[in-house]
């Protein structure tokens, strides 16, 4: 089956010059120029400073290596030699917009890659057969978002969900293999994670290097069902009321929202994306008011009666969220702490705010992978956890029940109906959230599966798990083949790119490259610099700030949040003396981006794997690829 057709870019509003919007409050880094002084103290930096802060960490793996690079000037010090070495009209985005671009270079079917200046695709990339190899350059901290600025300080550490074999659950680990399998072979698909749960244990799981455990990721609109968990409390505790209306939680707004239809949207006609309009009214609701949402959603009268029809549309998300926040007087996360995350042993979670001090609700949220299946099987188990009521009685039930209709195609699994902040489905039902985010949740089967990846294909990852997964389940299973399952995920990673550390020639390499073909809004410049035969790519954002990352050739290094910089992980080189490749992963994210430089042509072509998505308007830039900080 085709997958359905990305929808097109928005254009955000710009912020009325009366009316400025409050600043991104993330500190700037690296955005010092390139050319670097000799007499720099950047933290770590091995020049001009008689000790580096930053220490070096060795991967927890066989092959290793260790590296600085300097945050304020880029300067690297390599690594010593190593030791051992989807949507058509009227489908949903799934958590926000795509930034709007200034200018895209498409490429014609008829078009071979590059030959006339469009988008450089590369179906037949070289990758390096042996994938596993995973270096780490630690430029602050320990392997461990939690200890990172923006993670909760105070959250404390996750606590892991109990496992068992395949065999005491029945699942057949044949069938596990074989979705792996349709996973790995999708062209449009990079799995980043999977875990899998029967009968409240885990029987599968892994990451594919350079994506680990402990990683915070964000969910894109999986972040629904987190806010809809979080109004099941605040309905119980008489904070709110699905009957409630919008307007009665903004009073100041009621001289200004007069039309009946805005009046009447309830806070359940939000929770089911039925509030009456037939579209998304995120970019609306901001252009009319980019301070106050909420006010700006309202001022636009709803298409038909709330309640009554079906439209995927942010800001109902969102102004739940506003509620929430406002009668808790708390955070989303902080509200949820106490009742949902710690009594689930859930560590740190992080959610992306708009206007400042507002979670955002509709995306935003980042946590683990195992974060998403414990949510996912708090539900199942009816809001049970380790035999104590969590979640209110009876709402996990009115969260999955079907509340409006989204379609008529039965063979669709977006048209099967809308709960509570989560789709029904041909199987179960589920969160997900843009770029191939799940939390699958079957009932029947006694099931809950977990993904992360980047891909647009969600259709086909669904597909995967109703053709493979459906029939392992209570299906016999061997020793063997459990066996192999297990070394199979312990040893997963993404396949790297091939290439050199540096060019053979180095001529004519260092300086700028005319940036095309980058998809959208986010990059301004690409350069190539090159310090005591160390080789860098550096990358300028829409903001003004430089990631800077080392071009070290074949495998993939990962280099960790410092500074405001976005922990990544690095693969690529120099393919032969005109073409430098490489891939950054952007690790917080499903988001990975591949750089293609000529050197005749000074020509920087780069192609986002899945666009990355505006969440809030002041989260433009590649720095804003990352939990917040």
């Amino acid at each position: 089956m085709p997958q359905p057709a990305q929808e097109p870019p928005l254009r955000m509003p710009v912020r009325s010059s009366s009316r400025p919007c409050t600043p991104p409050r993330r500190s700037p880094a690296c955005s010092s120029p390139s050319s670097r002084s000799d007499s720099c103290s950047g933290t770590g930096c091995a020049r001009g400073s008689s000790s580096r802060s930053a220490r070096p960490e060795p991967a927890p793996s066989s092959a290793s290596t260790m590296g600085w690079m300097c945050s304020p000037c880029g300067h690297w010090s390599p690594p010593p030699p190593q030791t051992c070495g989807r949507r058509p009209p009227g489908r949903p985005t799934h958590g926000a917009w795509p930034i709007p671009p200034t200018s895209r270079v498409s490429r014609p079917s008829s078009c071979a890659p590059g030959a006339c200046g469009c988008l450089e695709t590369s179906p037949a990339i070289p990758r390096s057969p042996d994938a596993s190899s995973v270096h780490r350059v630690t430029t602050t901290g320990p392997d461990s978002p939690s200890s990172s600025p923006g993670a909760e300080t105070d959250a404390p550490p996750s606590t892991a969900l109990p496992s068992s074999t395949r065999t005491a659950e029945s699942v057949a680990a044949r069938g596990i293999g074989a979705f792996l399998d349709a996973l790995e072979a999708h062209p449009d698909i990079e799995p980043h994670s999977l875990m899998l749960l029967r009968h409240g244990r885990v029987i599968a799981q892994g990451w594919w290097a350079p994506f680990t455990p402990s990683r915070l990721h964000h969910v894109y609109s999986v972040s629904k069902t987190f806010t809809v968990s979080a109004l099941g409390f605040a309905v119980d505790e008489g904070l709110v009321g699905l009957d409630d209306t919008v307007i009665s939680h903004f009073p100041e707004f009621a001289d200004e929202i007069t039309t009946p239809r805005s009046r009447a949207i309830r806070i359940r006609d939000l929770a089911a994306m039925a509030a009456g309009h037939r579209e998304d009214m995120y970019a609306p609701a901001l252009e009319t008011d980019p301070l106050e949402p909420v006010r700006g959603f309202l001022l636009h009268e709803p298409d038909e009666e709330p309640g009554s029809v079906f439209a995927y549309s942010q800001p109902c998300t969102y102004t739940i969220a506003a509620i929430i926040q406002r009668a808790s007087g708390q955070t989303l996360t902080d509200y949820l702490r106490p009742r949902m995350f710690d009594p689930l042993g859930i560590g740190a979670a992080v959610w992306r705010e708009y206007p400042a001090g507002r979670q955002v609700g509709f995306a935003g949220l980042h946590v683990t992978t195992e974060a998403i299946a414990k949510l996912g099987l708090l539900h199942l188990q009816d809001g049970v956890w380790e035999g104590e009521q969590v979640l209110p009685v009876g709402w996990a039930a009115e969260v999955r029940q079907r509340r409006v209709s989204t379609g008529a195609d039965e063979s669709d699994d977006w048209e099967q109906g809308y709960g509570f902040q989560v789709w029904q489905a041909r199987h179960g039902y589920r969160g997900d959230g843009a770029s191939g985010q799940f939390c699958v949740i079957l009932p029947e089967q006694d099931v809950v599966l977990a993904v992360t990846a980047g891909t647009y294909a969600m259709r086909a990852m669904l597909e995967a798990a109703w053709e493979h997964l459906l029939p392992a389940v209570d299906a016999p299973t061997s020793d063997a083949d459990d066996a192999t399952l297990e070394t199979r995920l312990g040893a997963l990673a993404l396949p790297s790119l091939e290439g050199a550390a540096a060019p053979a020639e180095a001529d004519g390499w260092a300086g700028s490259f005319y940036l095309t073909g980058a998809e959208d809004a986010r990059l301004r410049t690409a350069s190539v610099a090159e310090d005591d035969g160390a080789w860098r790519i550096e990358l300028t954002d829409v903001a003004g700030k430089t990631l800077r990352v080392p071009v070290l050739g074949t495998g993939w290094t990962t280099i960790e949040a410092v500074d405001g910089l976005p922990p990544v992980a690095v693969t690529g080189g120099w393919v032969d003396d005109e073409l430098l490749r490489i891939d950054i992963s952007f690790l917080e994210t499903p988001h990975r981006i591949t750089l293609s430089l000529r050197r005749e042509s000074r020509r920087a072509v780069a192609r986002w794997l899945t666009e990355p998505l505006l969440v809030a308007p002041d989260d433009a830039g590649i720095f804003g690829l990352q939990a917040p900080r």
